[in-house]
């Protein structure tokens, strides 16, 4: 193998790796205990979901989980039971790294 077509292996690698990097979406997460039923763990999620922009699709009864998308950023929030109340997991996923924790706490913040 010739030293040029080495070099343009190597950068045709380094390229491809750079372009993972950049399509990779960045994922922020958050949890709450709260001191609601499950079904009202869910009712709050759907009206933050609406009150910030998000389209949802229906409820998953089956798993209470809630799945919703703005443009380029997705969102999943599940509602959990535990012995106080329930618990909510949410997590967002998307292009931009900052918007993302824009998100995450704004509806963190409304569900609580």
């Amino acid at each position: 193998m010739s030293q040029k077509t080495l070099i343009g292996l190597t950068l045709g690698i380094l390229a491809l790796n750079v372009q993972a990097k950049e399509d990779a979406p960045y994922i922020w997460w958050g949890h709450s205990y709260l001191s609601m039923s499950v079904e009202s763990c869910l009712q709050r999620a759907h009206l933050a979901i609406e009150t910030s922009g998000f389209r949802s699709n229906p409820i998953n009864d089956k798993y209470d989980f809630i799945y919703a998308y703005k443009g380029s950023v997705r969102i999943g929030i599940q509602c959990l039971e535990n012995m106080k109340g329930s618990f909510f997991y949410l997590s967002v996923a998307g292009p931009e790294n900052g918007e993302l924790e824009k998100y995450r706490n704004e509806l963190v913040g409304k569900i609580k």
